[in-house]
């Protein structure tokens, strides 16, 4: 299956290898991956570093270079030009995909082995699901688990009142959902991922639960969502919500809690082995014991 993977970009350089490495390393049997880096510009360092690997740079006003064929199934396409914030970078380089599969990975972020293979394998099984998710961990800077968030199955009305509560990081679309319009509204700065994955569930595409961890999201202290950008969408996200998002938030809180209780969220995990990409080469193995799913430091 062929995979289109889009990275969003500005000023990252510290993390953008690791999140590369960690794209660069799923090719294989029955997995190939056309990644592109959609850098909004950066002045730290990242040109210089995309420039330096076995790349091609391209430019918005023209079409994608050729040569998508690369021996070991992966190749690696960048721009480095302004854009409008996140999801415009994201929305230019969907519409540059030729993937069956597309996702986003932000810098910050890593897949975890296997994790292509897996959606593949679970796309070709299910030709009538459009989209798919799975678990997430949440890490330190330095690679410290957090904690594991258990993916609870996507409802829309869980997401209008309450929040997102998967990763994007763990999610992956049919090139279908993107040809048929639903696009990233730029209009939002931290949370048009909430936004579109509501538009997606509206428009009656249907989702397929992994029970997996398939990527780690790091925190580092300045995610956009804790950003005076993201408080801001905040209120905007609770000014538009629907009258019964309004009225009936404490019942679809605690439908969503019991959901998630059924569904093992609230256990603590007894033992968590990860491998990620430390400023190394390869993975590096990480075991942590007895992981909670609260967002603490």
């Amino acid at each position: 299956m062929h995979f289109t993977i889009i990275t969003p970009s500005y000023n990252m350089v510290n993390y953008l290898p690791d999140c590369c490495a960690s794209i660069r390393d799923q090719a294989g049997p029955g997995v190939t991956v056309d990644h592109l880096v959609m850098d909004g510009g950066s002045t730290d360092g990242t040109v210089e570093w995309l420039t330096a690997q076995d790349g091609q740079r391209f430019s918005l006003d023209d079409p994608m270079p050729g040569d998508r064929a690369k021996p070991n199934g992966y190749r690696l396409y960048w721009v480095s030009e302004p854009d409008d914030g996140m999801y415009d970078a994201i929305n230019k380089g969907w519409a540059r995909a030729t993937g069956e599969v597309l996702a986003w990975l932000n810098c910050d972020e890593q897949y975890l082995p296997g994790t292509l293979a897996t959606v593949s394998r679970v796309f070709a099984a299910r030709p009538n699901k459009d989209f798919a998710y799975g678990h997430a961990l949440l890490i330190h800077p330095d690679k410290r688990l957090i904690s594991f968030r258990t993916a609870v199955p996507l409802r829309r009305f869980y997401i209008r009142s309450i929040h997102l509560y998967i990763h994007s990081a763990s999610l992956f679309v049919r090139r279908r959902i993107i040809d048929d319009g639903c696009r990233l509204d730029t209009s939002w700065r931290a949370a048009g991922d909430i936004e579109w994955l509501g538009r997606v569930l509206q428009n009656g595409y249907k989702g397929h639960r992994i029970r997996k961890a398939l990527s780690a999201f790091t925190i580092t202290g300045t995610n956009l969502a804790h950003s005076p950008l993201g408080q801001k969408d905040t209120k905007r996200r609770h000014q538009l919500k629907p009258w019964w998002a309004v009225t009936f938030y404490r019942p679809i809180l605690w439908a969503y809690r019991l959901e998630k209780f059924f569904w093992g969220g609230y256990l603590p995990k007894v033992r968590v082995q990860y491998a990620l990409y430390d400023h190394s080469e390869t993975r590096r193995v990480w075991t942590a014991y007895g992981v909670g799913f609260r967002w603490k430091s």
